[in-house]
């Protein structure tokens, strides 16, 4: 059974809009998929230029909590700005990371190291950390953990 959702909870609608300001994205730019598949695995992956689209697949009988789901929503937003910089750039079978390009792997230990994967796994954290503590109340200042997208 998929439940196919029009407009995302707002919990999810939160965390886009409080990650896209962070980064500096439009959040008209954004458009979410959200469904809910309890045979699917938990996914999510961006599709699409202009305005992009966050596909959230989920599995409500996986186990998937707040903080896995804010880190993969800050995960899309990461590559969705690299994009927008001009950083990452999508082709058909490969991609351009500042202007090399880099093969689509064929294995998930080799996806894992690409280095657009490992800067997005790596903000997606930092600012889930923060989008955490904003929820506290607190406010910090994001650096970015090891090149700049943007310092807010």
């Amino acid at each position: 059974m998929k439940k196919h959702v029009e407009n995302p909870p707002d919990e999810i609608a939160k965390a886009i809009q409080w990650g896209a300001g962070i980064l500096g994205i439009p959040c008209d730019d954004i458009r979410v998929e959200f469904a809910m598949d309890e045979y699917a695995e938990n996914k999510a992956f961006l599709r699409g230029t202009k305005p992009f689209e966050i596909v959230l697949n989920m599995n409500p009988l996986a186990h998937l909590n707040r903080s896995n789901l804010t880190e993969t929503i800050f995960h899309e937003l990461t590559h969705i700005a690299q994009i927008l910089l001009g950083r990452l750039q999508l082709k058909t079978g490969y991609m351009l990371w500042f202007g090399r390009p880099i093969m689509t792997p064929e294995s998930h230990r080799a996806y894992l190291s690409l280095p657009y994967e490992v800067e997005a796994r790596s903000y997606a954290r930092e600012l889930n950390r923060l989008y955490k503590l904003s929820l506290l109340g607190e406010r910090r200042k994001f650096i970015a953990p090891n090149s700049s997208l943007k310092d807010t």
